[in-house]
């Protein structure tokens, strides 16, 4: 439990879900060898949050490196080149944020640009360069 605090005291500024989690280990670290329950209970549902969180985290940076890859075959200042530049921006400034919201803003932000899924002849709007 103290290797948790430990490692993962500094990532929680401004993050309060994962200050909830390290509180938990805090009070769980105070306890009796006799709340031995507790304590079991206090880092098995940190590892769980933190396996969640890291795996969405990952899954936000591989759709950052995606955005990455696409932005650049887009003609600037298309629709499409704007749309995923707000979703690679609103992705960047998710890491603080709870796991339920992260997973919703990465729905949110992981989806086709619509005037491309829509309008395929649309040059203005859409266009890979080959």
């Amino acid at each position: 439990l103290k290797d948790i605090l430990r490692i993962y005291e500094p990532d929680c500024q401004g993050n309060p879900e994962l200050s909830s989690y390290l509180d938990r280990i805090r009070f769980a670290l105070k306890l009796g060898d006799e709340y031995s329950e507790l304590k079991t209970e206090a880092l098995t549902n940190f590892k769980v949050y933190n396996a969640l969180r890291s795996l969405l985290d990952q899954r936000v940076t591989e759709r950052i490196n995606t955005l990455n890859d696409l932005l650049p075959t887009l003609i600037p200042n298309s629709k499409c080149s704007r749309f995923y530049l707000l979703q690679r921006k609103t992705l960047k400034e998710i890491g603080k944020l709870s796991n339920a919201d992260k997973q919703a803003r990465l729905t949110e932000n992981s989806v086709v640009c619509p005037t491309a899924a829509n309008n395929y002849n649309d040059e203005s709007d859409y266009y890979i360069i080959i």
